[in-house]
């Protein structure tokens, strides 16, 4: 009973999520490798043409061009690349309120020369909404709807994974090819059954790993319930964060500005009020050269303290006034794209006050840290991002494999309703001899069959119960002296879920059925290779403890007419209510 409750909640869950999951599976999946996308689509842009013999510009060099692109603004930071070809981004500080984090530009880090803009970046950032929030920011101006959406239907992906790995565990449980193997050549409802448990067994993991990371952003009560299982303090809330980077920009790297590092407010050139940081210090703004001095000694502090082992660094631009500056940056090999290591340097001494790096973090902190790449499989490294990758796409398949065989067993469950509807409807004598005609149903196909049987039997002159297998005890078989048996088996020879009661039955008692007589009709797929396994089990169970067969048991391949008329005609022989046993 209750596995078939499970069995109902599985069905039920993936009906009500399943169209939100396809969305959020492809779109998943379609980020996974928005940066090397962005790179190809953008030659010229995120990517320039390494001249002969030339060498990039010294970030001081840099930042002076930018200083004479962009006279009236204050650059935040810049970020570079080793990468011979990897262009270098410049974020410039916004008098747009909607551009909290300022704005981004490419450079070509030989020449200083602005880049233009970034293609498809549009077509990124509404994936990710809809990813995220389902649009609903756009249409209804309203993300929290779309987020509360979508933070359900991944509650329901942890139930479905979880209910759906219950139902399939075999009684073979060490078997790996029970779990595991995948038969192209099957066809009809074993293939689509093969492509959702199988498959979904495969995936299985990183579902699990997407969803329950998932939530991370979907609900502040699961985050902070995060953050208090690991031990890591929670990030103090800013309520207006400083310009800086995009926290995902096409080069995948992350701001500075997180967990309060960094908190200084930077001001456009040319303005009065600057924070000092010592006596005498005048209110005037600093001049370019003074910045440019500072950056000098930022660069040259950063590279002995990182002894060249790094691949991509955002410094923050000194303002001049001889405060701490933050530096992020990525070893030369990171583990994934937020794998960052920050320093802070004091622009005038030089002296690396801070040096945090991801590598040398407890494990707890670490993982807080990376909650994203978690979530994308980047964690793992490229294999992981290609499997959590597919496993994103491959979200349409099991929404509609399992709608096809929820289909499929509300047709034979319809079927065999109606059929026992027309059944009960017959009058029947109470005082006749009882017979039980007990199935096993994956599909509701063997249930209709059973109550076709009962139809076909009531001209005999018994009294027929109709009742599922699972739902017999010792005491009730033991009450009947005929019965039919008509049961499936499903996957690699295994009971359907409603069977498994009676299957512990089996296993645990020594019941006596001596003279019992029975028929049984054994149902399965010639595709699998212990065909009819749970009905031979049943046979030879019944056999065992003094049953008598009154035919040889038959076996239906998938529906099969053939087999079907042979059960008919040992319906049409089958003994009268009250002759003799046989």
């Amino acid at each position: 009973m209750f596995r078939n409750i499970w069995f109902q909640l599985h069905w039920f869950f993936g009906i009500t999520a399943g169209v939100i999951l396809i969305i959020v599976g492809v779109t998943g999946g379609m980020l996974s490798f928005q940066s090397e996308i962005l790179r190809l689509m953008n030659p010229g842009v995120l990517t320039v043409t390494v001249p002969a013999g030339a060498e990039k510009l010294d970030p001081t060099e840099l930042l002076r061009k930018l200083q004479r692109e962009f006279p009236d603004r204050t650059v935040n930071s810049l970020t570079l690349h080793t990468g011979a070809n990897r262009s270098a981004s410049v974020n410039l500080a916004s008098a747009d309120p909607r551009m909290r984090r300022g704005e981004t530009r490419y450079v070509n880090p030989y020449t200083g020369e602005l880049l233009g803009e970034v293609k498809g970046q549009s077509f990124f950032s509404a994936t990710m909404r809809l990813h995220r929030w389902l649009l609903t920011d756009e249409f209804f101006h309203n993300r929290t709807l779309g987020k509360q959406i979508v933070g359900a239907s991944t509650v329901l992906c942890i139930l479905l994974s979880i209910t759906g790995i219950y139902l399939r565990w075999p009684r073979q449980v060490s078997s790996l090819k029970v779990w595991l193997t995948f038969d192209l050549k099957r066809r009809g409802r074993g293939f689509v059954w093969d492509m959702h448990a199988v498959l979904g067994t495969w995936v299985l993991i990183p579902f699990l790993i997407m969803s329950l990371t998932g939530l991370y952003w979907s609900y502040g009560w699961y985050r902070n319930m995060l953050f208090d299982i690991s031990g890591v303090p929670r990030p103090a809330a800013r309520v207006m964060p400083p310009p800086a980077a995009p926290e995902a920009t096409p080069e995948g790297v992350a701001p500075a500005q997180r967990g309060g590092e960094g908190s200084e407010r930077t001001r456009p050139e040319g303005r009065s009020g600057e924070r000092g940081s010592g006596a005498g210090r005048e209110s005037a703004a600093p001049s370019s050269a003074a910045i440019a001095r500072e950056l000098g000694v930022v660069w040259t502090s950063f590279q002995e303290a990182s002894q060249g082992n790094f691949s991509q660094v955002q410094l923050r631009i000194p303002q001049g006034n001889g405060q701490e500056v933050s530096v992020t940056y990525q070893d030369a090999r990171p583990q994934h794209e937020r794998a960052n290591n920050r320093m802070t340097i004091h622009p005038v001494s030089g002296e690396v006050t801070l040096h945090d790096r991801y590598a040398d973090r407890p494990l707890n902190v670490r993982l807080m840290g990376s909650m994203l790449p978690l979530h994308a499989g980047s964690y793992w490294g490229l294999p992981g991002k290609i499997i959590f990758m597919v496993a994103s796409i491959l979200m349409p398949l099991f929404t509609i494999t399992g709608f096809m065989l929820y289909f499929e067993r509300r047709r034979h469950k319809k079927a065999a309703l109606a059929i026992a509807s027309e059944a009960r409807q017959a009058d029947a004598d109470e005082n006749a001899e009882p017979l039980l005609i007990a199935y096993a149903s994956q599909t509701g196909y063997s249930e209709s069959l059973a109550w076709q049987s009962a139809a076909t039997l009531q001209k005999h002159g018994y009294n027929i119960s109709v009742k599922e297998l699972g739902s017999l005890s010792a005491s009730d078989l033991g009450s009947y002296s005929r019965a039919l048996f008509l049961v499936s088996t499903f996957g690699d020879g295994e009971p359907p879920v409603s069977a498994r009661p009676f299957v512990r039955l089996m296993a645990e008692g020594d019941l006596a059925l001596n003279g019992f007589e029975y028929a049984l009709l054994a149902v399965g797929d010639r595709q699998y290779e212990l065909y009819c396994k749970f009905g031979h089990e049943l046979d030879a169970w019944l056999r065992d403890h003094g049953a008598v067969s009154l035919y040889p048991m038959v076996e239906v391949d998938n529906g099969d007419p053939e087999a079907i008329a042979r059960w008919q005609q040992q319906l049409a022989s089958f003994p009268v209510a009250g002759s003799a046993l046989v």
